[in-house]
């Protein structure tokens, strides 16, 4: 009967316990035993959260880079000219090729131009290369075609393109795409 006597009198008062602040979070934390230890325990569904959670901060992050890389100037690509001559068993006089990088905002022809037509907007784009050498060899087989034939840098790539044309509907144009399209069947008109 003592024990009885011992549950019946511990209701008899309050015991005060301790509030907590977020009682449904309290589950998250590690709880230390009467030993100090921690036991972390994480069950399957709290896992899924924390790794969506990792997860949609990383996208966060990722997009902020991307926003704050837009509203940042371009760096100016200082120009390299680099003179290349033709091989010397090439028909015909050798011309000098060069190649300058161009800024991310617009692609630029480089010089010279074989036959001048009238500066503009539009060139046709024969080729495009990873490779520079692979590059210059295409813009060679151009020139000896008789074409306008300039390589353009444009990022990490090397561009083939044959002229510089005010009019993307002109007959020279696309007299000169014709006779591109022999060697590349892919070739198209675009803008510099």
């Amino acid at each position: 009967m003592a024990m009885d006597e011992d549950r019946y009198q511990k209701e008899l008062f309050e015991f005060e316990k301790r509030k907590r602040f977020f009682p449904r979070l309290s589950g998250l934390f590690p709880k230390a035993d009467l030993e100090r230890n921690v036991a972390i325990r994480i069950t399957l569904d709290k896992a899924v959260f924390i790794a969506i959670g990792i997860v949609m901060l990383m996208v966060a992050i990722y997009a902020l880079g991307v926003e704050a890389g837009k509203r940042r100037p371009a760096e100016p690509l200082q120009a390299q000219a680099m003179p290349v001559q033709a091989p010397i068993s090439a028909q015909g006089p050798t011309v000098p090729i060069a190649v300058r990088p161009a800024s991310s905002q617009q692609t630029r022809a480089v010089l010279p131009q074989k036959n001048a037509v009238a500066a503009g907007p539009y060139t046709i784009l024969a080729a495009t290369f990873i490779n520079k050498d692979n590059a210059l060899q295409e813009v060679r087989k151009l020139r000896l075609q008789g074409l306008d034939a300039m390589l353009v840098q444009k990022d990490s790539r090397f561009l083939a393109c044959v002229g510089s044309y005010p009019d993307k509907g002109s007959v020279q144009i696309q007299n000169d795409l014709n006779k591109v399209k022999r060697l590349h069947s892919d070739a198209y008109v675009r803008l510099k």
